[in-house]
């Protein structure tokens, strides 16, 4: 279940705390900022470390697979061992297979779509593990209630980074996160394993 700052205070009084029942708006907000960079930090630290082992487990199959049957016309797989070795920028892109899907902060009926956001993964078919995550956003809490006062917003990381349909959230993340392995990350999207009903098929 969420919990917020009355929460937070609820659960410091409980430990006996001092000033567990004055922490405030404010303060829950600096250290809600300050977890969940330490959890970003490690959850891509955790997807880059899945991405090694799915590239590691790629390329030993590709390798079963040559030594099968040896295709004349094809160059012969690299190991993975001489994939580590090479400088990062030189490293070639290996075609992966990924499963893919994306969930909503609100379930849809089948007839309306209207959440403000929606979180996408796309995961790997042979690790099993998440190799890369997005969060869609209609909204800014923080801008909205600028705007409703008439004022410019204060610094801060706008979480807002989609205009479109809830319903075109799954497609628009599928190819955003398609094009940022393929640009970013080193590695090229082969094949995706998706739910029957997935929007991405508009793609």
């Amino acid at each position: 279940a969420a919990a917020g700052t009355a929460e937070a205070a609820t659960t410091l009084g409980f430990l006996d705390l001092p000033r567990a029942f004055s922490f405030g708006n404010k303060g829950f907000q600096s250290v809600e900022m300050e977890v969940g960079n330490l959890i970003r930090s490690f959850a891509e630290k955790a997807m880059e470390e899945s991405l090694l082992e799915e590239i590691k487990l790629t390329l030993e199959a590709e390798m079963r697979e040559w030594n099968v049957s040896p295709h004349p016309r094809k160059k012969k797989p690299i190991t993975f061992k001489e994939y580590l070795s090479l400088p990062k920028e030189m490293r070639p892109p290996v075609t992966i297979t990924v499963c893919y899907n994306m969930g909503w902060q609100k379930h849809s009926s089948g007839n309306k779509y209207d959440s403000i956001s929606g979180h996408a993964f796309m995961v790997g078919a042979r690790c099993r593990n998440i190799l890369a995550c997005l969060v869609c956003s209609k909204l800014c809490a923080i801008c909205e209630g600028a705007k409703r006062l008439n004022k410019e917003p204060a610094a801060h990381k706008c979480v807002k980074n989609y205009e479109g349909s809830s319903k075109g959230m799954e497609a628009h993340t599928a190819l955003e996160l398609v094009e940022n392995a393929k640009y970013h990350r080193g590695f090229i999207v082969g094949c995706i394993v998706a739910n029957n009903d997935s929007s991405m098929k508009a793609l």
